[in-house]
């Protein structure tokens, strides 16, 4: 059984309009979530640039290489320490020791200091995370605020045929 579906010039039409309506719809729900990607992108860099601003820092200051950051951090935790965040540790005799970094930063102690920088992540991956979670609640009350608008104009069929 062949059925053949016949619609009128009229009809064709409408559909027509219906489906440029609804490209036009699409095209205007992709702009708004590129904007809202690149918004919650902006925002958690930001985040992370104020999480890290004392590690960028004492990073940028270094921490003269000695006995001392030996002691406390242990061969292991050295090269740890360089392989996250690389250059701390120096060798320049210009830079400070670590008892006088944790002095200046507000540490109690070197321990404090010591247990700070060993928790340092990078931050590429606490940034992506932080922008996910921001994305998805944004996304989430941008579909609620749309779903909200589309109730106040329950008036109209959404689909003319």
């Amino acid at each position: 059984m062949n059925a053949v579906i016949t619609m009128s010039a009229t009809e064709i039409l409408e559909r027509e309009q219906y489906l440029r309506q609804l490209e036009l719809q699409c095209q205007e729900e992709r702009r708004k979530l590129r904007e809202l990607q690149k918004s919650c992108r902006i925002e958690a860099k930001e985040i992370v640039r104020q999480r890290y601003e004392r590690y960028d820092e004492i990073w940028y200051g270094r921490i003269r290489l000695t006995e001392e950051v030996y002691a406390h951090f242990g061969k292991d935790g050295v090269a740890d320490l360089q392989a996250k965040m690389p250059n701390l540790l120096t060798k320049n005799g210009n830079c400070s020791t670590i008892d006088l970094v944790a002095e200046e930063y507000g540490f109690a102690d070197v321990s404090e200091l010591v247990e700070y920088l060993q928790a340092y992540e990078p931050r590429k991956p606490l940034e992506n995370r932080i922008f996910e979670k921001l994305l998805e609640e944004k996304y989430a009350a941008m579909q609620q605020s749309s779903s909200m608008n589309m109730d106040a104009d329950s008036d109209y069929d959404e689909v003319p045929f």
